[in-house]
Protein backbone atom coordinates (compact mmCIF):
# COMPACT_ATOMS: atom_id res chain seq x y z
CA UNK A 1 0.00 0.00 0.00
CA UNK A 2 1.33 3.67 -1.17
CA UNK A 3 0.68 6.37 1.41
CA UNK A 4 1.51 9.71 0.49
CA UNK A 5 2.57 13.01 2.12
CA UNK A 6 1.22 15.82 -0.54
CA UNK A 7 1.62 19.13 2.39
CA UNK A 8 5.16 20.85 1.94
CA UNK A 9 6.25 23.14 3.72
CA UNK A 10 10.33 24.94 3.81
CA UNK A 11 12.79 23.85 6.27
CA UNK A 12 16.11 25.14 5.80
CA UNK A 13 18.59 25.49 8.90
CA UNK A 14 20.90 28.24 6.68
CA UNK A 15 20.66 30.32 3.55
CA UNK A 16 21.87 28.65 0.92
CA UNK A 17 25.34 30.35 -1.16
CA UNK A 18 27.21 29.05 -3.88
CA UNK A 19 28.14 25.52 -3.24
CA UNK A 20 31.70 24.84 -2.85
CA UNK A 21 32.52 20.36 -3.33
CA UNK A 22 35.70 18.46 -2.39
CA UNK A 23 37.33 16.95 -5.37
CA UNK A 24 38.90 13.80 -4.34
CA UNK A 25 40.84 11.00 -6.11
CA UNK A 26 40.47 7.36 -6.73
CA UNK A 27 40.88 7.10 -3.06
CA UNK A 28 38.08 8.98 -1.92
CA UNK A 29 41.02 11.52 -0.87
CA UNK A 30 40.91 15.41 -1.10
CA UNK A 31 42.81 17.22 -3.87
CA UNK A 32 41.08 20.91 -3.33
CA UNK A 33 38.12 22.45 -3.43
CA UNK A 34 35.77 23.52 -6.60
CA UNK A 35 32.47 25.40 -6.91
CA UNK A 36 29.63 22.84 -7.73
CA UNK A 37 29.36 23.98 -11.39
CA UNK A 38 32.89 23.03 -12.23
CA UNK A 39 33.04 19.61 -10.52
CA UNK A 40 29.60 18.68 -12.45
CA UNK A 41 30.83 20.31 -15.91
CA UNK A 42 34.11 18.79 -15.55
CA UNK A 43 32.72 15.62 -14.32
CA UNK A 44 35.39 15.72 -11.28
CA UNK A 45 35.02 13.16 -8.61
CA UNK A 46 33.50 14.13 -5.56
CA UNK A 47 31.53 13.22 -2.35
CA UNK A 48 27.69 12.70 -1.70
CA UNK A 49 24.99 10.53 0.20
CA UNK A 50 22.37 9.14 0.17
CA UNK A 51 19.08 7.68 3.15
CA UNK A 52 16.56 5.05 2.98
CA UNK A 53 13.99 5.80 5.69
CA UNK A 54 11.78 2.83 6.61
CA UNK A 55 9.06 2.34 9.08
CA UNK A 56 7.83 -0.07 11.32
CA UNK A 57 5.61 -1.65 8.69
CA UNK A 58 8.64 -2.13 6.28
CA UNK A 59 8.13 0.40 4.16
CA UNK A 60 10.40 2.77 2.17
CA UNK A 61 9.86 6.48 1.98
CA UNK A 62 10.85 8.04 -1.58
CA UNK A 63 10.98 10.87 -2.65
CA UNK A 64 10.30 13.10 -5.45
CA UNK A 65 13.11 15.59 -7.16
CA UNK A 66 11.86 18.77 -8.24
CA UNK A 67 11.40 19.80 -11.59
CA UNK A 68 13.79 22.95 -10.54
CA UNK A 69 16.84 20.45 -9.92
CA UNK A 70 19.74 20.51 -12.38
CA UNK A 71 19.95 16.47 -12.16
CA UNK A 72 17.48 14.10 -12.26
CA UNK A 73 14.48 16.45 -12.02
CA UNK A 74 10.97 15.15 -11.99
CA UNK A 75 13.19 11.57 -10.62
CA UNK A 76 12.10 9.39 -7.63
CA UNK A 77 15.01 9.01 -5.62
CA UNK A 78 15.58 7.72 -2.07
CA UNK A 79 14.21 9.45 1.06
CA UNK A 80 16.73 12.12 1.11
CA UNK A 81 20.04 12.70 -1.35
CA UNK A 82 22.42 15.37 -1.15
CA UNK A 83 26.42 16.34 -2.25
CA UNK A 84 28.95 16.64 0.86
CA UNK A 85 29.88 20.15 1.31
CA UNK A 86 33.30 21.04 1.37
CA UNK A 87 35.20 20.56 4.98
CA UNK A 88 32.19 18.61 5.59
CA UNK A 89 31.98 14.84 6.02
CA UNK A 90 29.76 11.59 4.96
CA UNK A 91 28.11 11.35 8.45
CA UNK A 92 27.61 14.88 8.90
CA UNK A 93 26.27 15.42 5.58
CA UNK A 94 23.56 12.36 5.98
CA UNK A 95 21.89 13.79 9.33
CA UNK A 96 21.86 17.54 7.64
CA UNK A 97 20.26 16.32 4.46
CA UNK A 98 17.55 14.48 6.19
CA UNK A 99 16.77 17.51 8.23
CA UNK A 100 16.58 20.00 5.03
CA UNK A 101 14.63 18.18 3.09
CA UNK A 102 12.32 15.92 4.78
CA UNK A 103 12.64 17.57 8.21
CA UNK A 104 13.47 14.74 10.15
CA UNK A 105 16.00 15.75 12.69
CA UNK A 106 15.59 12.78 14.92
CA UNK A 107 16.45 9.57 13.00
CA UNK A 108 16.33 6.43 14.46
CA UNK A 109 19.23 3.95 14.03
CA UNK A 110 20.98 6.11 11.38
CA UNK A 111 24.05 3.77 9.79
CA UNK A 112 26.33 3.34 7.44
CA UNK A 113 25.33 0.36 4.76
CA UNK A 114 28.01 0.49 2.29
CA UNK A 115 29.74 2.74 -0.26
CA UNK A 116 29.22 3.10 -4.27
CA UNK A 117 32.38 3.92 -6.31
CA UNK A 118 32.06 7.09 -8.73
CA UNK A 119 31.00 6.25 -12.55
CA UNK A 120 28.88 7.46 -14.77
CA UNK A 121 25.93 6.36 -13.11
CA UNK A 122 26.32 8.25 -10.10
CA UNK A 123 27.65 11.53 -11.50
CA UNK A 124 31.08 10.65 -10.94
CA UNK A 125 29.92 10.62 -6.80
CA UNK A 126 31.65 8.52 -3.83
CA UNK A 127 28.18 7.96 -2.52
CA UNK A 128 27.97 6.88 1.28
CA UNK A 129 24.43 4.77 1.83
CA UNK A 130 22.76 5.24 4.82
CA UNK A 131 19.51 3.64 6.43
CA UNK A 132 17.17 4.74 9.43
CA UNK A 133 13.86 4.34 10.59
CA UNK A 134 11.07 6.95 11.02
CA UNK A 135 7.46 6.95 10.82
CA UNK A 136 6.53 10.58 9.71
CA UNK A 137 5.00 12.58 8.72
CA UNK A 138 7.89 14.61 7.25
CA UNK A 139 7.88 18.33 6.21
CA UNK A 140 8.87 18.90 2.74
CA UNK A 141 11.59 21.40 1.44
CA UNK A 142 9.56 22.85 -2.00
CA UNK A 143 13.00 23.71 -3.22
CA UNK A 144 14.48 20.07 -3.51
CA UNK A 145 10.93 17.85 -3.17
CA UNK A 146 7.79 17.98 -5.26
CA UNK A 147 6.49 15.22 -3.39
CA UNK A 148 7.15 12.05 -1.13
CA UNK A 149 5.10 8.46 -0.38
CA UNK A 150 5.68 5.38 1.50
CA UNK A 151 5.73 2.13 -0.43
CA UNK A 152 5.97 -1.29 -0.22
CA UNK A 153 9.14 -3.00 -1.31
CA UNK A 154 7.64 -5.71 -3.29
CA UNK A 155 4.86 -2.77 -4.84
CA UNK A 156 8.10 -1.01 -5.26
CA UNK A 157 10.01 -3.92 -7.34
CA UNK A 158 7.07 -3.89 -9.72
CA UNK A 159 7.08 -0.31 -10.16
CA UNK A 160 10.93 -0.31 -11.08
CA UNK A 161 9.72 -3.19 -13.51
CA UNK A 162 7.26 -1.20 -15.71
CA UNK A 163 8.53 2.14 -15.44
CA UNK A 164 12.09 2.03 -14.66
CA UNK A 165 12.91 5.37 -16.17
CA UNK A 166 10.79 7.19 -13.82
CA UNK A 167 13.61 6.32 -11.00
CA UNK A 168 17.00 7.78 -10.94
CA UNK A 169 19.70 4.97 -11.40
CA UNK A 170 21.43 5.43 -8.46
CA UNK A 171 18.26 4.30 -6.33
CA UNK A 172 18.69 0.92 -8.34
CA UNK A 173 22.30 0.99 -7.50
CA UNK A 174 21.24 1.22 -3.80
CA UNK A 175 18.09 -1.25 -3.56
CA UNK A 176 19.98 -4.18 -5.25
CA UNK A 177 22.34 -4.16 -2.21
CA UNK A 178 19.92 -3.06 0.28
CA UNK A 179 17.45 -6.03 -0.55
CA UNK A 180 20.42 -7.99 1.48
CA UNK A 181 19.30 -5.99 4.79
CA UNK A 182 15.51 -6.29 4.04
CA UNK A 183 14.73 -9.71 2.22
CA UNK A 184 13.32 -8.49 -0.57
CA UNK A 185 14.40 -8.70 -4.31
CA UNK A 186 14.52 -5.77 -6.27
CA UNK A 187 14.16 -5.68 -10.11
CA UNK A 188 17.43 -4.75 -11.69
CA UNK A 189 16.63 -1.72 -13.43
CA UNK A 190 19.68 -1.51 -15.86
CA UNK A 191 19.58 -3.91 -19.07
CA UNK A 192 21.59 -4.18 -21.56
CA UNK A 193 20.43 -4.74 -25.11
CA UNK A 194 19.91 -8.65 -24.71
CA UNK A 195 17.44 -8.10 -21.65
CA UNK A 196 20.17 -8.85 -19.01
CA UNK A 197 20.48 -7.33 -15.87
CA UNK A 198 23.39 -4.56 -16.71
CA UNK A 199 24.37 -3.53 -13.31
CA UNK A 200 28.16 -2.55 -13.00
CA UNK A 201 30.07 -3.98 -10.04
CA UNK A 202 30.13 -0.47 -8.15
CA UNK A 203 29.76 -1.37 -4.17
CA UNK A 204 33.20 -0.80 -2.45
CA UNK A 205 33.35 -3.70 0.23
CA UNK A 206 33.21 -1.68 4.06
CA UNK A 207 31.99 -2.44 7.34
CA UNK A 208 29.05 -1.21 8.48
CA UNK A 209 28.97 1.74 10.95
CA UNK A 210 26.36 3.15 13.39
CA UNK A 211 26.10 7.05 14.07
CA UNK A 212 23.94 6.29 17.16
CA UNK A 213 22.10 3.92 19.41
CA UNK A 214 19.63 1.89 18.25
CA UNK A 215 19.44 -0.63 15.37
CA UNK A 216 16.66 -1.04 12.85
CA UNK A 217 16.06 -4.97 14.24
Amino acid sequence: MVHRHTAIFPYRTTVQKSELFDVVNAEDTVLRVAERAVVHREQLMHRAVHVFVFNAAGQLYLQLRSLNKDSAPGKWVSSCSGHVDSGEDYDAAAPRELAEEIGLTEPSGLERIFKVSPCKQTGQEFVWVYRCRAEGPFILDPEEVSDGKWIDLDELNAWIEEAPARFRVVVHLSLGEIRRFVGVEVTPLLRSKNGHPDRPNLVIPVERRSLGSGGLD
